[in-house]
């Protein structure tokens, strides 16, 4: 039977000891930048179950690009060049997923299956993905990770650069592909882009790490505290503790770096009802994060855009019926701040 669940886990903050903060070094190249970002000019492309949309950050409007029919929800929006690479999840549930990459215009034409797969990262004009295996078929199929592949933009020259059911996460920094395994411990490990291993890994040994990259950082978590790790030209791992007091959101590629802000959450469980804040910072030495709102009818979930000054973002919401979730949207102040839209998430 589909556990139609919520599928958010509430996480709840716990202490743990400071560490110090190392210097972060800039990107040493510019030809392997990385494309996580869904900005384009004042406008931002978010998602809301099985709808895309474009939204004026200046003016903190919504417009409905396009909506598709049997999909559960979409994942990991980019930008690139006149196309969104996007991911659409259609396993009606929450317990499977059942992943396509797939890229279209801004103005919801052209749309282009690429691969089945998931969590995307365009670096230096490769799309590197966790390959998957469809199993089933209808509204029962789904898909497992065997890998982690790359294809060029349209999709062509596919090729497995790892081989591996274990692979849960994939972020893209300087040239590296990084990577967790989840086999009874976890382990960040990296890729050079033509598949061979890197010797810059992370060694990372903290507790079921959370990985996000920019142009040349990581985010990680453990579990409570966050970290943010840069690689320096010589390959030494510096690290910067971000936070000790929140978690980040178990986003799809959101709550890690947009538009040279970090962000993550707190929450707080109080007669019966979940509400937190969220924090953000700029990426940098010693980045510590900075409130920006505490919502009072739920918390955050995830970052779905930050540009112009304003962010959008998703959250659990506390107003009764079988509106569990909305999309919201303020300025990075905090300021401005209201609900755009509730509607239920499984």
């Amino acid at each position: 039977m589909r556990k139609k669940i919520f599928r958010h886990v509430i996480a709840f903050a716990v202490s743990i000891a400071a560490a110090a903060a190392l210097t972060v070094p800039a990107a040493a190249s510019t030809s392997y930048e990385t494309v996580e970002d869904n900005n384009y000019g004042k406008y931002s492309y978010v998602s809301k179950l099985n709808v895309i949309y474009r939204v004026d950050m200046k003016k903190r409007s919504f417009k409905k690009i396009k909506t598709f029919k049997g999909v559960t929800n979409i994942h990991y929006i980019s930008y690139r060049k006149g196309y969104l690479y996007f991911v659409l999840n259609k396993y009606k549930g929450s317990d499977m997923a059942c992943d396509y990459i797939y890229r279209m215009k801004t103005n919801g034409k052209s749309l282009k299956k690429l691969a089945v797969g998931s969590q995307p990262a365009i670096m230096g004009g490769k799309i590197y993905y966790l390959a998957g295996l469809r199993h089933g078929s209808g509204g029962d199929a789904y898909t497992t990770v065997r890998g982690i592949n790359k294809m060029s933009l349209n999709g062509s020259g596919k090729k497995r650069l790892l081989t591996g059911t274990n692979v849960t996460d994939l972020a893209c920094a300087s040239g590296r592909i990084r990577y967790k395994t989840s086999d009874n411990i976890y382990k960040v490990s990296a890729l050079n882009t033509d598949g061979s291993a890197s010797t810059l890994n992370i060694n990372w040994d903290g507790n079921s790490p959370i990985i996000h990259s920019s142009t040349d950082k990581l985010l990680l978590e453990y579990p409570s505290s966050t970290y943010q790790q840069g690689l320096s030209e010589s390959g030494k791992s510096l690290v910067a503790k971000i936070n000790d007091n929140g978690y980040l959101s178990r986003g799809y590629r959101s709550l890690g770096f947009m538009n040279g802000c970090g962000f993550y959450r707190s929450t707080t469980l109080s007669s019966g009802r979940v509400t937190g804040t969220l924090y953000m910072f700029k990426t940098g030495e010693n980045a510590k994060g900075k409130k920006v709102k505490y919502l009072k009818n739920g918390f955050p979930m995830d970052v779905l855009a930050v540009n112009k000054g304003s962010i959008v973002l998703a959250q659990t919401y506390n107003g009764g019926g079988n509106k569990n979730a909305a999309i919201s949207v303020m300025k990075t102040n905090g300021k401005g701040y209201r609900v755009v839209s509730k509607y239920f998430q499984w």
